[in-house]
């Protein structure tokens, strides 16, 4: 049987179609496309970032039944979160598309998008979802998790509030990277054996490091050693946004907002004191369907540690 959903980030929509079979899981559909919903947003969406997201949806929707995935399990993280006129979004998805939207707490986005990576691998390990309005911190092992981390800093927000050059200064960057350092030093550092990235920030550095396009297949389970990352931002610092976008494995629309995903990344990795971090293609989309497909609640496997 086939099961979709649709992830409604800050920066991108993602669409997922799996087949589940007897325990084994084919993913049939895996792509996403980036509207930048929270783009110059303050409290507000803009309207053109509402149509054009909107667009994507219902065009996921449509491809969904095309393809006999069903009606999708529809979900919106940290920009729906925020903005004081998402109920304008939600009634337009609803009157154009016909689909609900589960707002997703931090947390729930956290567990989420750890158990799309955690029932891989069998040692306790440290999941980092970094969007582009928030980033996760999860660590646990299997579906037992005793830390949840959700921090209000992400790859667009960062970039619109730091980031005034083109290409970038020093002076922003410093800037940005250490209020990175004091957000998280505000909070618990997590213990794990391995720490494995998500999101289209770590995936984009996983093509770059091998210099191909994008694909599930062969960015899955790259290892990016800090090093490499630290070289990374020292790349995109050096180029502007037009020089970076031909980058071999960028990201088409992702060229502006990718230092500050990679300043986060970067500054996660010397926080929690590990030398690499491997990449994974999972994330919240995946999550959503495996509760689905298995049924019960998200909080029942939430130690009394968690936190947002």
């Amino acid at each position: 049987m086939r099961y979709s959903s649709i992830d409604i980030g800050s920066n991108s929509v993602l669409f997922t179609c799996i087949e589940y079979d007897k325990g084994n899981i084919q993913v049939v559909e895996d792509v996403s496309v980036i509207t930048g919903l929270s783009r110059g947003m303050k409290e507000t969406f803009k309207d053109d970032a509402i149509e054009k997201t909107v667009h994507a949806v219902c065009n996921f929707k449509e491809k969904a039944e095309r393809t006999g995935c069903g009606t999708p399990v529809v979900i919106g993280t940290m920009a729906l979160r925020r903005a004081k006129n998402r109920g304008i979004f939600l009634k337009r998805l609803k009157d154009i598309c016909g689909l609900n939207v589960r707002i997703l707490s931090g947390e729930e986005e956290g567990y989420y998008s750890f158990i799309s990576v955690s029932l891989k691998v069998k040692e306790r390990i440290i999941v980092v979802d970094i969007g582009g309005g928030s980033t996760e911190i999860v660590s646990g092992i299997g579906r037992s998790i005793d830390y949840i981390r959700s921090i209000p800093i992400g790859a667009v927000s960062l970039y619109e509030r730091f980031i005034k050059n083109d290409p970038p200064s020093e002076d922003d960057v410093n800037k940005m990277l250490l209020f990175i350092e004091s957000s998280l030093d505000e909070i618990q550092r997590p213990y794990g054996e391995r720490i494995i990235g998500i999101g289209g920030t770590v995936t984009t550095l996983a093509a770059i490091h091998i210099g191909k396009e994008y694909s599930r297949e062969t960015v899955e389970g790259i290892y990016l050693e800090r090093d490499t990352v630290e070289k990374m931002i020292e790349m995109f610092m050096a180029k502007n946004s037009i020089e970076r976008r031909r980058i071999k494995g960028m990201e088409k629309e992702r060229e502006d907002i990718i230092l500050a995903g990679t300043g986060i990344l970067y500054t996660i990795l010397n926080w929690a004191g590990f030398d690499g971090v491997y990449v994974s293609t999972g994330g919240v989309r995946y999550g959503v369907l495996m509760e689905k497909i298995e049924g019960g609640a998200y909080d029942t496997h939430i130690q009394k540690d968690k936190a947002t």
